[in-house]
């Protein structure tokens, strides 16, 4: 347990509590108001009191690595709240209330047996990183379509056969990272995402790729240890575009990583 001596620190800032071996945090957590930052990673937490709600000039939460059965309701009081870390818990679905942490800019759920997300994850306007890697949805969680100022996007291990159409409308989206999956093909519509710069694909089970990427300001594409047997030639003489195609049975095209940043006389 936390000594007592510690909530006579009202204008504590910053608590790191990682490895202490704690199940749960105290009820008391509320009373340090002005923290901006609470750190327990790799404890044994499986409870959060809903007092949490009441640090509401919180920035920082990492409990990663714990032992959360469920996200706890009370964190869409954190209004402040910037950057969560829930990696490595055990959490199957999302509340609602998520939807109000308005001002969330990077959100880690990687490895917490996940089946699905809410639609107000929509409300989340200034998210900017998502992971949701290494979880159990049965089919993309079309949700994460309509997160509109998203950056990056992992979702890499969750079997996923195929990507929504809807992807498109993730028009900030630079960088996609899908490897590890079971995808087949890569929805046409990708070609009309203007800011995507990065698709990491790597271990799935692509046949073709959509010509449409040429469309895109794309600059790297990994693909390797797919089914390819072909690269549309647009792709391959689109310049400044580095692809990694090793480990298809490739066709056309050197049959090793290639950059194909071209000099144009």
């Amino acid at each position: 347990s936390l000594p007592d001596s510690l909530y006579e620190l009202p204008a504590l800032r910053e608590l790191s509590l990682a490895e202490c071996g704690f199940t749960s945090l105290p009820p008391r957590i509320g009373r340090l108001t002005q923290l901006t930052g609470l750190y327990a990673p790799e404890n044994n937490i499986s409870f959060i009191p809903a007092e949490i709600a009441a640090l509401s000039n919180l920035k920082q939460l990492d409990l990663s690595m714990n032992s959360l059965a469920e996200f706890p309701a009370a964190f869409g009081n954190l209004s402040s709240l910037e950057n969560l870390w829930l990696h490595g818990n055990n959490f199957h679905t999302v509340p609602q209330e998520i939807g109000h942490m308005q001002n969330l800019r990077m959100l880690v759920m990687s490895n917490c047996s996940l089946q699905s997300l809410p639609a107000e994850m929509s409300q989340l306007h200034q998210l900017h990183l998502l992971d949701i890697s290494y979880n159990n949805f049965p089919a993309f969680p079309l949700a994460v379509c309509f997160i509109s100022n998203l950056v990056d996007l992992g979702s890499t291990h969750n079997n996923l056969l195929s990507l929504p159409a809807q992807i498109w409308y993730l028009s900030h989206l630079e960088n996609l990272y899908v490897g590890f999956n079971q995808l087949t093909t890569l929805p046409v519509e990708m070609g009309n995402m203007p800011s995507l710069q990065s698709i990491v694909a790597e271990s799935n089970r692509l046949t073709s790729l959509p010509i449409e990427l040429v469309n895109t300001p794309l600059s790297y594409l990994q693909v390797s240890q797919n089914l390819l047997q072909s690269i549309p030639a647009a792709l391959l003489q689109k310049p400044g575009l580095y692809i990694d195609y090793t480990y298809n049975p490739i066709n056309n095209g050197p049959p090793v990583c290639t950059n194909m940043t071209l000099q144009l006389d």
